[in-house]
C-alpha cells in the first residue's frame, strides 16, 4: 500500500464553478490557504492545490475559479519562472510573505516559490547521499530526502519541520543557517513517545500547527500525535503499527484506518480518514475522537447523514 498512490481528495471549498475544477484536477491531495498572494497582477486570497497526478498546483480563489498554475503540464525536475518550472508528485505546502513552501515527493526535494521574483528554487535536498544519525547538521542541498510528504513552519518562522515519510522522520530546516537535522525519529518504524532519539514515527503523511504544538499523522499506525517546542511527542489516538479500524472515543479504544489529511484549529483536530471514508474531529479537552462527516463510500454531498467520501485527503 503505497501511500503514494493518492486518490481523489476532498475540497473543503464552495466550489460553483465545479466543472472548471473537474477539468484542471488530477488526483488533489493537500491544500494550503494565502490570506494574501501577490502575484503578477493578481492580489488577493488564494487556495493552492497540490494536483499530485500531473505535478503540479492549482491556485483558486474561494469560488473555484483558477487564477493559475505553478508548475508545467508535464512532471520532471526543473527550476525556472513559476509556470515553466517541473514537480514530480507535489504535496503538503506552506505559505508565508508571498512564498510557497513545496514537498516535491518523488523528486525528493522541498521547493520554494518565490511569487515576487517568478522564481521557483530548490531549498532543501541534493544528490550527496548523507544519512542522519545523532545531532549531525548537513547543508540544505547536501541532503538527500526520502519521499517528504509535507512542510510546516515550528516552533517558529525561523524553521521549517519536513515529514521525511521515507525515513520515519521529522527533520527541521533553519532558515538562519540552512543546515537540516533530526528533531524526531530515530528510523525504526514505530509509535514510541517521547524525545528523539528515543521516539519512532511510521509514515508521518500531514501535519499541522496551532497553539504553539505540532500535530501530525502517522499512515502506518493510524495514529494522531503531537510534538511540542522541546519537541516531545506524545500519541493522542493510534494502538500500533498496523493496527486500523474505525472506532470513535479515546485513546483506549480508538481507531482510525490511512488517515492523510489534517486541520488544527481552536475546535479541535480534523481528520481525513480515507480508508474510512470520513472526516473525524479528535476534541483537547476530551481527549477524544469522534466522526464528523461521512458514512461509507460514495459522493453524495449534504448534511452529515448524506455526505459520502470516496477516500478524502487533504483538509485546509
Amino acid at each position: 500500500s503505497n501511500s503514494h498512490n493518492l486518490n481523489t481528495g476532498f475540497l473543503p471549498v464552495s466550489l460553483e464553478s465545479h466543472a472548471i475544477v473537474k477539468n484542471v484536477l488530477s488526483f488533489p491531495s493537500k491544500i494550503e490557504y494565502a490570506k494574501e498572494l501577490r502575484y503578477k497582477l493578481y492580489r488577493g486570497e488564494a487556495f493552492f492545490v497540490s494536483n499530485s497526478g500531473s505535478g503540479n498546483i492549482m491556485i483558486f480563489k474561494e469560488n473555484g475559479k483558477v487564477i493559475d498554475q505553478i508548475g508545467s503540464k508535464n512532471s520532471g525536475y526543473l527550476n525556472d519562472n513559476v509556470k515553466r518550472s517541473k514537480f514530480r508528485s507535489t504535496l503538503g505546502m506552506s505559505f508565508y510573505k508571498n512564498n510557497l513552501y513545496v514537498a516535491d515527493s518523488l523528486n525528493n526535494i522541498i521547493r520554494k516559490v518565490d511569487f515576487a521574483n517568478d522564481k521557483v528554487s530548490t531549498l532543501v535536498g541534493g544528490y550527496k547521499g548523507n544519512e542522519f544519525s545523532g545531532s549531525q547538521k548537513v547543508n540544505a542541498l547536501d541532503v538527500t530526502l526520502s519521499r517528504p510528504t509535507d512542510v510546516v513552519f515550528f516552533p517558529d518562522r525561523d524553521n521549517l519541520i519536513i515529514a521525511n515519510s521515507g525515513t520515519n522522520q521529522l527533520l527541521k530546516y533553519n532558515f538562519q543557517t540552512k543546515k537540516v537535522g533530526v528533531v524526531a525519529g530515530n528510523g525504526d518504524v514505530g509509535m514510541r513517545d517521547g524525545k528523539y532519539p528515543d521516539n519512532s514515527l511510521a509514515m508521518t503523511v500531514d501535519m499541522d500547527v496551532y497553539n504553539g504544538k505540532l500535530y501530525f499523522i502517522d499512515q502506518k499506525s493510524g495514529s494522531l500525535r503531537v510534538m511540542d517546542s522541546n519537541y516531545q511527542i506524545k500519541t493522542l489516538i493510534g494502538q500500533g503499527v498496523g493496527k486500523f479500524g474505525y472506532q470513535d472515543g479515546s485513546k483506549r479504544e480508538a481507531l482510525l484506518n490511512g488517515p492523510t489529511g489534517i486541520f488544527a484549529n481552536r475546535n479541535g483536530v480534523y481528520i481525513s480518514d480515507s480508508k474510512n471514508h470520513r472526516i473525524r474531529k479528535y476534541e483537547y479537552s476530551r481527549s477524544k475522537i469522534k466522526t464528523i462527516f461521512g458514512k461509507e463510500y460514495g459522493n453524495g454531498l449534504g448534511d452529515r447523514e448524506e455526505t459520502r467520501f470516496e477516500e478524502p485527503d487533504g483538509l485546509r
